[in-house]
């Protein structure tokens, strides 16, 4: 009875939900969208690309339409094969992966602590390559053996050609196991006179049946032993190795490889195939490109038919042919993250320097460049480097970029596209200029109408609104004298602005102006003094930091200059307008450089301050704080708590002195950050999560950091499953599971539970049941110092 009472106590203590920092991530659903390719996959039905953050694109249509799936976001995918129209796939780390539907749906296996090299597929098993092993599975993914092989080399993978396992055995020396008699051999590559003092093979490839092709650590030539003819030699020397994949079938071998020209920023595509005879390669792609195409990697290159074959690379990269290379079409390019622009779940555009229109009309599964390029998108500054710039999309398919071309190489300051982006269009427009590097240009949209705002500062300063028709032409021009304007707001189509007299004598004075036709007119609402600046700096407006709205408040970051102890002091100050009240104060006051503030947004009820840190010493790091129940008159700032995945780098995505383009309220939201599992930039769209299955929405102030579902079926006989639901920063793998009986004992431990993770937050938790006499049980969940607990009915 003491030890009963004693679980249950613990029970008791393990079910009251405890409250640790507020992760950011705690309360989205995410979907990753970018992803590094590694490869592809053809079962004569579907063809699969994978990657990276556990994604991978599926087409049943050859490749016309594509969509997502997005499995545990720790995966990354190495390769894919398939037995029939089953795929079967290793992670580098810990999983291994199987779909009997078609590549639709997946199941995983966990092996804790263990790192996958490769796969392949032989009669009717599947292999897996690990360091100095095989592992043997069948076609359900049952471990069935264990192969090992003796290797002095750091490069484990290897490959399949005919009946052999082939392998870098270490300097000099090619391995193989025979999979039909496990005999192993070993191939002297100094012996067939290839070199001497001979370095490791790497990158191993071959064409399935005769020829293994490798190179021999940094040498610059290509290699091959032909098992039927027992016999090595050179096969030619690549101009390019790195992000240059190979593929062979036959006595075939191709290559595909891209070359950057810098000064124009654009890319250059070759394909081809090695004449062996001549050691030379031989293009046969041809030299056009069909899109605008920039910093292609490849990683992979694989022919799914005679003509067909699939190229895939870094940055979501999908490149085919369907005529046996002669001609490429890009599928999809994701290697830009830059000013966003959400339209709705499916459409997206992003306008990126050198005049880059990429687009998504499939929820962010494919992005594509426009068709045309000009010289102009590299040569004019304002368009490579956005200086004195404005981008900005009208609706999803109207958009445009202008960048001034005053001294520029071209006098082209206009690039625009009617179709999303697909084409752009160049003009110049006369009567568009801006002459002053203190603010950028400003697009505003009012009443279904969309102003280019610039500025003058020869002689007397003044703004100058323009008016855009549907053709994107100027169809009404209007000016502000002696005015200068440093932020713009469209508040239920009321304009507000913040800006200066530019004659007073008072530098520091600042006010508030607000318009109700359409930026026709302008009225001042109050003045709003912020602190003084130091004498050499002629007005204060050169260092506006951001504005941003929030209901009825306007947030007005802002870097000043003062004198302390005989010492010129860069600070920062955070003030509010409440434009309702008309009042202004400053809430945040910072006596030395601090975190630049980027943007303000509402959040499922937090009024959240996207940060940035270093930002003068351009080392852009974004952090990110929350305030709940906003008050101008007091309110306490909060910090999120984050783990892999870091804070939202808002400034890859959005404009300081535009609204926020990329975020649609609390339905979705696109952002990029950084992950530190895989060491790169990430583009996710967010929605506010919803737990369960029956559509209910957990109250956020009682999100659990780990959530269990009802157990199906219940009562239960051989198994029972269940859903968890886990806070992202926490690591499921190390999670404990147990059940015990009603008298206190451990009646089953973790080795009857088999756990699949579905993604970054939830997985799949299966208990075996076996040899229990029928009873009520509880199936009781450790993480960390979070522990939860069901009730299961076994009969």
């Amino acid at each position: 009875m003491k030890k009963l009472i004693v679980f249950l106590l613990e029970l008791l203590i393990s079910v009251i939900p405890l409250f640790p920092q507020i992760s950011f991530y705690d309360e989205l659903e995410l979907t990753r969208i970018s992803s590094n390719f590694n490869g592809s996959a053809y079962n004569s039905n579907s063809i699969l690309v994978y990657g990276d953050g556990g994604v991978i694109l599926r087409s049943d249509n050859g490749g016309t339409t594509w969509e997502q799936i997005n499995l545990n976001d720790s995966l990354n995918i190495l390769e894919i094969v398939n037995i029939g129209s089953n795929y079967y796939g290793v992670s580098n780390r810990n999983y291994v992966l199987y779909s009997i539907t078609d590549g639709k749906t997946w199941q995983l296996k966990y092996f804790d602590n263990k790192n996958f090299y490769g796969i392949f597929a032989y009669q009717d098993k599947v292999y897996t390559i690990l360091n100095g092993k095989l592992w043997v599975f069948d076609d359900k993914m049952n471990k069935t053996k264990e192969l090992t092989f003796a290797t002095d080399s750091a490069y484990y993978n290897g490959v399949l050609v005919g009946n052999k396992f082939v392998f870098s055995k270490g300097r000099g020396r090619l391995g193989f196991i025979n999979l039909d008699n496990e005999q192993e051999g070993t191939i002297s590559l100094e012996s067939y006179g290839l070199c001497s003092d001979c370095p490791v093979p790497i990158q191993l490839f071959s064409n399935r049946n005769n020829i293994v092709y490798f190179l021999l650590g940094k040498d610059k030539n290509l290699y091959q032993y032909d098992f039927k003819l027992n016999d090595a030699k050179i096969v030619f020397t690549p101009e390019k190795l790195a992000t240059a994949p190979f593929f062979a079938i036959g006595d075939s071998v191709f290559q595909i490889y891209s070359v950057k020209f810098q000064n124009y920023n654009i890319d250059s595509v070759f394909f081809g195939v090695v004449n062996k005879k001549e050691k030379k390669f031989y293009k046969l792609k041809l030299a056009e490109n069909e899109r605008y195409i920039v910093g292609t990697e490849f990683t992979n290159l694989n022919f799914i038919s005679k003509d067909t074959a699939v190229a895939v690379g870094k940055d979501k990269l999908i490149y085919m042919t369907y005529d046996g290379g002669i001609h490429w079409e890009l599928k999809s390019h994701l290697n830009e993250f830059s000013q966003f622009f959400l339209f709705d779940r499916l459409k997206a555009r992003i306008i990126a320097p050198y005049a880059r229109f990429l687009h998504t009309n499939d929820g962010g599964v494919t992005w594509l460049p426009q068709k045309n390029y000009s010289p102009v998108f590299a040569k004019n500054l304002n368009f490579s480097f956005c200086i004195e710039c404005a981008r900005y999309f009208l609706n999803s398919e109207s958009g445009f970029f202008f960048g001034e071309s005053f001294l520029q190489p071209h006098d082209t300051n206009f690039i625009y596209t009617y179709n999303g982006g697909e084409t752009v269009l160049l003009k110049k427009m006369n009567q568009l200029k801006h002459s002053t590097s203190s603010v950028r240009p400003f697009v505003i949209t009012c009443f279904d109408k969309t102003i280019i705002v610039t500025q003058r500062d020869f002689g007397s300063h003044y703004l100058i609104f323009q008016r855009l028709n549907d053709q994107m032409e100027i169809e009404k021009t209007w000016h502000l004298v002696d005015t200068t304007f440093y932020a713009i707001l469209n508040l239920n189509d009321t304009l507000y602005a913040i800006g200066i007299h530019t004659k007073d004598s008072v530098t520091n004075k600042f006010y508030l102006y607000h318009s109700v036709d359409t930026a026709q007119t302008w009225i001042e609402d109050f003045s709003m003094k912020i602190d003084t600046l130091i004498k050499d700096i002629p007005t204060a407006t050169q260092l506006v930091g951001s504005v941003s709205a929030v209901g009825d408040y306007i947030f007005w970051y802002h870097i000043f200059v003062k004198t302390i102890n005989q010492e010129d002091v860069l600070g920062d100050k955070l003030y509010v307008v409440n434009i309702k009240k008309k009042s202004f104060r400053k809430i945040l006051d910072i006596d030395k450089i601090g975190p630049s503030l980027l943007k303000v947004f509402r959040l499922n009820n937090r009024i959240v301050f996207s940060w940035v840190i270093d930002w003068v010493e351009r080392k852009p790091v974004p952090n990110l704080t929350y305030v709940e129940n906003f008050d101008d008159n007091s309110f306490v700032m909060k910090n999120f708590s984050f783990a892999r995945y870091g804070p939202p780098n808002f400034t890859l995505t959005e404009d300081r002195f535009l609204p926020p383009t990329g975020i649609l309220s609390d339905t979705l939201f696109a952002f990029v950050t950084y992950d530190s599992l895989f060491q790169t930039n990430a583009l996710f769209y967010a929605r506010v999560k919803k737990f369960g299955t029956t559509g209910k929405d957990v109250q956020t102030e009682g999100i659990y950091a780990i959530y269990l579902t009802e157990p199906i079926p219940q009562p239960a006989r051989s198994y029972v499953r269940m859903k968890i639901y886990h806070n992202s920063r926490l690591n499921l793998e190390q999670a404990d599971f147990c059940v015990y009986n009603l008298l206190g004992m451990k009646v089953a431990g973790k080795d009857s539970f088999t756990l699949t993770q579905m993604n970054y937050y939830s997985a799949e938790l299966v208990w075996k049941i076996e040899h229990l006499p029928s009873g009520v049980y509880i199936v009781v969940v450790r993480l960390g110092t979070e522990s939860r607990s069901v009730v299961v009915v076994v009969e």
